[in-house]
């Protein structure tokens, strides 16, 4: 985290690192992509969202024409992009935050729904300009490649970032914060291995397999320490500080892997326990067994969202909990649960409007 904002949120600049694509992203970082896979047809059979983290989401055209359909994915995270008549594209993500894409398939407006708090993005040469709704200004300067070089916060705080060979290896800004960035695996050259703040204290250490996986992490002084081993079978087990060790078994659904097993091993500490997971057609979760066996049954609709829940299912305290959603946004609309039912109404920026909870009556 950059530079906090206090204010109304919008203006908050994070990057985050990810070895996998070999760099940083920050998170005013998100495009559209335009793909047609069928020259047959009159509009992009497919559009390609790149989400801050630098994750792709495929997301399939449903309609005849391109202006005023909708693009759906199997994510649960970004579940359907809509085009307006200016061939402008919005998307809902799971944080609640409308993203607006222009023909080109730039970021041009956040809107956080249940508030109608929004900014706009404008872009000029390298600059990019990011404006909330109460007219104040965030500054994001990139190189030609595309990495930031300087951010001017609304506080008139400037960040400086340098690079070498594609690497950020330093942050400094005018508040006297600063940070250095280390790549000291020869075998990976852009694989982020450590970080030192502005006194000189080598706060974090990443270290990575033969695969350029990471393998351990750790804070000064080993503090905090988690390591990773990579199992034959694909599963991972995982050892915290205390050396307690956890495996996670995966299955891959839809190009993700989802964990289907957690294994936790005994310990001098802790006993042995396990949770279990599947899934259903659509690859969202279905049935949940926790540590102490409990079952949890989940149905979720084609937009990834918790339409009906079992909780203790098949025993005497099974509980069932139904949602149903707002057509436009992920906000609910009614909950139904055992003892009460809540309705909720909102406007047209998703703000709540009412809310009413009436007891259900047990006979």
């Amino acid at each position: 985290m950059d530079y906090l904002d206090g204010t109304t949120g919008l203006l908050t600049f994070s990057r985050n690192y990810s070895s996998s694509i070999g760099g940083w992203r920050d998170n005013h970082t998100s495009s559209i992509e335009k793909i047609n896979a069928n020259n047959q047809i009159p509009f992009d059979a497919f559009l390609k969202l790149t989400d801050s983290e630098g994750s792709p989401t495929l997301f399939l055209a449903r309609g005849n024409s391109e202006i005023g359909i909708t693009y759906v994915s199997n994510s649960p995270v970004h579940s359907s992009i809509n085009i307006d008549e200016s061939n402008s594209k919005s998307v809902i993500g799971e944080d609640g935050i409308s993203r607006t894409y222009n023909d080109l398939g730039a970021l041009i407006r956040t809107e956080t729904v249940g508030t109608g708090a929004f900014a706009n993005y404008t872009y000029e040469g390298q600059e990019t300009t990011v404006t909330d709704y109460l007219g104040r200004e965030l500054h994001i300067t990139r190189d030609s490649e595309g990495n930031v070089i300087e951010v001017v916060t609304p506080a008139n705080v400037t960040i400086n970032y340098e690079y070498t060979n594609g690497n950020l290896i330093s942050l400094s800004s005018s508040a006297g914060i600063s940070k250095q960035y280390h790549y000291e695996d020869d075998r990976f050259p852009h694989a982020l291995t450590g970080i030192t703040d502005e006194n000189s204290v080598r706060f974090a250490t990443w270290r990575y397999d033969e695969q350029g996986r990471a393998i351990s992490s750790e804070h000064a002084g080993g503090m905090e320490k988690v390591t990773l081993a990579f199992n034959a079978d694909e599963s991972t087990t995982v050892t915290n500080e205390l050396g307690k060790e956890t495996t996670y078994h995966f299955a891959s659904l839809y190009g993700q892997n989802k964990p289907t097993k957690v294994e936790g091993h005994a310990s001098a500490n802790c006993i042995g326990a396990n949770s279990f997971y599947t899934y259903d057609s659509k690859g969202y979760k279905d049935l949940v067994t926790d540590w102490d066996g409990n079952v949890t049954d989940y149905d979720l609709d084609d937009r990834g969202l918790e339409i009906r829940r079992v909780e203790a299912k098949g025993t005497p305290e099974e509980r069932i909990i139904e949602t149903e959603w707002h057509a436009n946004f992920r906000l609910p609309i009614k909950i139904t649960e055992p003892d009460r039912i809540t309705e909720f109404s909102y406007d047209d920026s998703g703000r709540l409007h009412t809310k009413t909870v009436k007891p259900v009556v047990i006979n």
